[in-house]
């Protein structure tokens, strides 16, 4: 029988709300935008709950998984999509209301809203709704198959699907979802944890790449864009990667085949403090998306995001969520999906027109603090929990 286990001290939540964040794998590195989100709510207390913990969770942040049975109770959840001794333990804490994060985990989220009588609120934000379903019925993987066999049963258990951007909203309707639950919400960055700085006039003129090294993110396109550059411009270029993925090897020898070592560093995984270190060096973010042949897309892309907070310009691709915060022009440049030539040509014009590069850099901080501080959309965030709270 599955059990839970906590870690929670009592009290810690003074009077206000309880919102359980819903989570199949908990604190897994490359999501810090889920505890971002939790840590600037002000009139909810958060609670993460979840099959497990990849990491250990920071001291403030209260969290309850299924711990006995091991691995096959973990199966077992995966499998069934409940555990009552984790709804009980959560229900010890009497949340107002369950958020989850992906639409997979939405299912098994509904399990536990069910069990506590609460409504759940689903948050979108890629390839739940991108990915082909065929690829999650194929995957072997009990959350993945649960979602491509019955996602539409999430019409009737969530009350409010949050989409991470307007091009998420239309592809959740592609996918199935009601239309009249839909609603886009930016989850935002932490503005004052990125400065702009003045990357002007340097010898080595540095990008910066952040990424898994999957398809998605067209990694390729990029070091083939960097073989096309004149000699004179390449031999000022200094490629930044940053990110760890199954492509990792062959990228590295595509880079060693080219002729590239010299100019490009793959840096691997790195933390958050390290990837500020780097926007802080950098005088370009590129991210040349693309959508991957199972259909997967950028929901928004939120590297993009602390770049433009960073004021580094961004030059990225006309894909998915991304051009919703990069301005083609005013805070970056965008180009066709697997055009390499396009990306050469925009690179060269950047490296060579600083002034543009310190006009969208500045334009950039300027839209983030606009659209996408998550202060202000985590104060949004708290009056569709309490519309939803006080409705039910």
């Amino acid at each position: 029988m599955n059990s839970a286990t906590a870690y929670v001290s009592e009290g810690a939540s003074g009077k206000k709300r309880i919102v359980a964040i819903y989570r199949n794998q908990l604190f897994k590195p490359s999501e810090p935008f889920i505890a971002l989100q939790a840590r600037h709510l002000t009139s909810f207390h958060p609670i993460f709950v979840g099959r497990e913990r990849w990491t250990q969770p920071a001291e403030a942040q209260q969290s309850i998984v299924v711990a006995s049975g091991g691995r096959v109770g973990k199966f077992a959840h995966a499998v069934w999509g409940r555990s009552s001794e984790l709804n009980r333990e959560v229900a010890r804490h009497k949340p107002a209301l369950v958020h989850a994060h992906f639409g997979v985990d939405a299912l098994y989220g509904a399990s536990l809203a069910r069990s506590l009588g609460v409504p759940l609120i689903a948050t979108l934000h890629g390839f739940d709704v991108t990915v082909k379903r065929s690829v999650f019925v194929k995957s072997w993987s009990p959350a993945l198959m649960r979602y491509g066999l019955s996602h539409r049963r999430l019409a009737t258990s969530v009350t409010c699907f949050l989409c991470v951007s307007e091009f998420i909203r239309r592809k959740a309707i592609e996918f199935g979802f009601p239309e009249d639950r839909l609603l886009t919400h930016y989850i935002g960055i932490d503005l004052s944890q990125f400065r702009p700085t003045l990357n002007a006039n340097r010898e080595v003129f540095r990008i910066l790449h952040i990424a898994r090294l999957v398809e998605k993110k067209g990694t390729r396109y990029l070091l083939e864009a960097l073989c096309r550059l004149p000699k004179h411009i390449r031999s000022r270029i200094q490629l930044d990667v940053v990110g760890e993925g199954p492509l990792r090897a062959d990228l590295e020898a595509v880079t060693r085949r080219e002729g590239l070592s010299r100019n490009v560093t793959f840096h691997g995984a790195q933390s958050q403090d390290q990837v500020r270190a780097h926007l802080a060096n950098s005088a370009l973010l590129c991210l040349p998306s693309v959508t991957a042949s199972d259909g997967d897309a950028e929901g928004l892309g939120m590297v993009v995001l602390e770049a433009a907070a960073s004021g580094v310009p961004v030059l990225a691709t006309r894909h998915g969520g991304i051009p919703e915060a990069v301005i083609d022009g005013e805070t970056g440049m965008l180009m066709p999906e697997r055009d390499a030539l396009a990306l050469a040509d925009a690179i060269a014009f950047l490296v060579t027109n600083e002034p543009v590069r310190a006009q969208m850099g500045h334009n950039g901080r300027a839209r983030m603090e606009m659209h996408f501080d998550v202060v202000k959309q985590c104060s949004a965030l708290e009056d569709i929990y309490c519309e939803i709270v006080e409705k039910t």
